[in-house]
């Protein structure tokens, strides 16, 4: 895939919004059950991870855990988590135990998430107490901070939220994220707004919405038009 950004008027970026192209609506905000990039592009911007990647070094850094250590033999991780993260839309404060059901529950076969293969090297996960999270291995696993930790599996999600939504999941995620979900128009867009008890700090970016636009040429327009902000583009003629 190809992208390309092309700027409106001085008077959209006093809005401080961004208008970003999908060319399919979504089908899951569930982490466990994400597979296509179209709603992996919404999720990121919901949802926090135990650790996320420096784009600039490419190498991990604090998420949700402000530090992190290995043990000598390489079993086990023990994750100290920040103090007073909030769930959007009043769901409490994020502990331990989250962490736990979140990973335990890609682990169970009932879920059928995809990622269960990613976890076969996971013996257990332990809370220490409220704000401490241990992974115990069976064996060592060098490759799961980068496979699991800060990608679709590893981002955390509320108990309550998934238990009570139920399907209705769909239309109302809980996550930490930047951006709080504020409302989805089947078939037409999604559109996120700026959680401004973000941890790591406001975004800068009021709103965010993802518009479904299936075919490339009519994205194509759109983008010459201003309409749209950032496409994505399969075909590399229409990005010509």
């Amino acid at each position: 895939f190809v992208a390309i950004l092309l700027p409106r008027g001085p008077y959209r970026v006093g809005a401080q919004e961004i208008t970003v192209r999908n060319d399919t609506d979504f089908t899951f905000m569930d982490p466990a059950l994400i597979t296509n990039s179209n709603d992996y592009n919404i999720a990121a911007n919901i949802y926090s991870g135990l650790l996320k990647f420096n784009p600039g070094t490419m190498e991990p850094e604090p998420d949700l855990a402000k530090s992190w250590t290995l043990s000598p033999d390489g079993l086990t991780y023990t994750f100290n988590l920040r103090d007073n993260v909030q769930w959007h839309k009043g769901y409490g404060q994020v502990t331990a135990r989250d962490v736990k059901y979140s990973f335990d529950r890609i682990m169970d076969p009932k879920t059928k998430s995809r990622y269960r293969t990613d976890f076969q090297s996971v013996r257990e996960v332990e809370v220490v107490n409220d704000h401490t999270v241990k992974i115990h291995f069976k064996t060592p696993d060098m490759s799961f901070v980068r496979k699991v930790l800060y990608y679709r599996p590893g981002y955390i999600v509320n108990q309550k939220a998934i238990e009570t939504l139920k399907e209705n999941y769909k239309s109302g995620p809980i996550g930490t994220g930047p951006f709080i979900f504020d409302r989805w128009e089947p078939g037409s867009k999604t559109i996120l707004v700026a959680n401004k008890d973000y941890f790591l700090g406001p975004p800068k970016l009021k709103k965010a919405t993802f518009l479904m636009v299936n075919e490339d040429a009519v994205a194509q327009l759109a983008l010459e038009r201003g309409d749209i902000d950032l496409a994505v583009f399969t075909s590399a003629e229409d990005l010509a």
